[in-house]
């Protein structure tokens, strides 16, 4: 999408698929907590099994697109001459497209998946009591993993 936003005036983005960004030091950070929840607690100390993680919250690509180039264009201007502040050269947005709302069946090719993905972190819950990021944490999260 950075990409499309440097070549492009207008940018349309599916509006109606919903799910959460999952970022890998949300992942890494959960994993660490069921290992050590694990071996300091005797309730957990057997329990075994498959966790479907997926931070709180949720968002369409469309809402992730606006996001991510808005925090992206945001420290690009704020970095200003200072390339060491900058988000990496492929990364930055000099200038924000307008970003249009756009059913999924507007592409002639659909993305595969579910147009909904309810995310919760009840799994996580069960198994130890991690606590999840806000929607929005996650998706600097991932700007910042990548």
């Amino acid at each position: 999408m950075v990409k499309l936003a440097a070549e492009r005036d207008h940018l349309k983005v599916v509006a109606d698929q919903i799910g959460v960004p999952t970022p890998a030091s949300f992942i890494a950070d959960v994993t660490a907590e069921v290992i050590r929840r694990r071996s300091c607690d005797p309730k957990l100390a057997g329990w075994s099994g498959i966790l479907n993680l997926a931070p709180s919250g949720e968002t369409s690509w469309y809402g992730y697109t606006q996001a991510g180039l808005k925090l992206l264009h945001e420290a690009t201007l704020a970095a200003g001459s200072n390339t060491a502040a900058r988000p990496r050269p492929e990364w930055q947005v000099h200038r924000l497209p307008t970003i249009e709302p756009v059913p999924a069946s507007s592409f002639r090719c659909r993305a595969n998946g579910p147009a909904t993905r309810g995310s919760t972190c009840r799994a996580s819950s069960r198994c130890g009591g991690c606590t999840c990021q806000p929607g929005m944490c996650c998706c600097k999260a991932v700007l910042r993993d990548a």
